[in-house]
């Protein structure tokens, strides 16, 4: 299974950076973080290179806080399904203002984490830990309990 994760804007040293750097550490899975530089940029010259890069990414996860609720499991089972195929996932966390149609139009999956609106640097983190969990979960590791 390979894995992108295409943000907007660069973390900066902070405790958000080390949570990132750490949940790396653990994926085993190859995973590529693309960062799509944002200072000093206009949101639609950012979502243009947004757009470029996502091109080559035959499944898309765009984060959006109208998408689907997917539990841990629920995630596991989609990613152990592409992995099967032999196919790259990538996830795309945008803006504050979220993403235009255009590029939430190339998802072949919206999904958000709850109804409430989180910073996006913020959910770089929940997701690489989902990332993690997900793994876990495939591996039969303790790391995810269940219910």
């Amino acid at each position: 299974m390979r894995l992108k994760l295409y943000t907007c804007g660069k973390l900066k040293e902070s405790p958000l950076l080390a949570l990132v750097k750490d949940y790396q550490k653990r994926i085993t899975a190859p995973l590529e973080i693309i960062e799509i530089e944002t200072r000093g940029k206009k949101t639609d010259v950012v979502n243009k290179l947004l757009l470029q890069a996502v091109e080559k990414s035959p499944v898309l996860f765009i984060l959006d806080e109208r998408g689907e609720q997917l539990s841990s499991p629920a995630l596991a089972g989609l990613l152990q399904r592409y992995a099967n195929e032999g196919r790259e996932c990538g996830f795309v966390i945008g803006e504050a203002d979220g993403l235009p149609e255009e590029i939430r139009s190339k998802a072949t999956h919206l999904m958000a984490f709850g109804k409430a609106t989180w910073p996006h640097m913020l959910v770089r983190v929940m997701l690489l830990e989902q990332l993690y969990r997900a793994e876990s979960i495939l591996k039969g590791h303790p790391y995810h309990r269940g219910y």
